[in-house]
C-alpha cells in the first residue's frame, strides 16, 4: 500500500496545514504548472489550495490554453484564411422588426445554417423580408447593410 506524502508545516498562529501530494497534483492540473511551481505555490499559501492558484493566476504563471495564431508568411493560403475569418468575425447578420430584435448572430453561423439548409433557410429569409421584418449585416464599426433595401432596388440608409 503506497502511503500519501504529506509535509506539515506550522504556521504562525500554531496551526498546522498540510501540503499533499494530492494538492499538488490539484493544482499541477488546474493551473497546468510543474510540480516546483504548484509546491511553491502551496507553501506560500500555507497549504491551502485556493490561495495557491489564485497566487499562480495573479503571477500569470497559468498556461493560456487559448490557441494563439501561428505567424506564417502573407502570400500562402492559410494567411489568407486567416484573415477571411478575422474580419467574417466582425459581422453579425440581424433579424428585427420596428420594436425589437429577434436575433443576431455571426454572418459566418449564418452562412454555414443557410448552406446546410439552403432551401429551407431562403424561403425563410423571403418569408421574413415579405413580413417586413428588418434583416441586415451589422459590423463592429456601425457599418449596416440593410438586406431589405438591396431586395427592394433603394439606396441604403446613412
Amino acid at each position: 500500500m503506497i502511503k500519501a506524502y504529506t509535509v506539515t508545516r506550522i504556521m504562525r498562529g500554531g496551526s498546522k496545514m498540510a501540503i499533499t501530494l494530492e494538492k499538488i497534483d490539484l493544482i499541477m492540473d488546474r493551473a497546468k504548472v510543474t510540480y516546483n511551481e504548484a509546491k511553491e505555490a502551496l507553501e506560500k499559501a500555507d497549504g491551502n489550495v485556493v490561495d495557491a492558484l489564485i497566487a499562480l493566476e495573479e503571477k500569470k504563471k497559468t498556461k493560456n490554453n487559448k490557441r494563439k495564431w501561428k505567424s506564417v508568411k502573407k502570400d500562402t493560403l492559410i494567411y489568407k484564411m486567416q484573415q477571411w475569418i478575422l474580419k467574417v468575425n466582425a459581422y453579425k447578420l440581424s433579424v428585427s422588426d420596428k420594436s425589437k430584435e429577434y436575433m443576431s448572430i455571426p454572418l459566418v453561423v449564418a452562412s454555414l445554417i443557410i448552406l446546410f439548409t439552403f432551401p429551407l433557410s431562403i424561403l425563410s429569409l423571403a418569408i421574413l423580408i415579405i413580413l417586413d421584418y428588418k434583416v441586415a449585416i451589422h459590423n463592429n464599426e456601425g457599418e449596416i447593410i440593410d438586406i431589405n433595401n438591396m431586395i427592394n432596388g433603394k439606396k441604403k440608409d446613412k
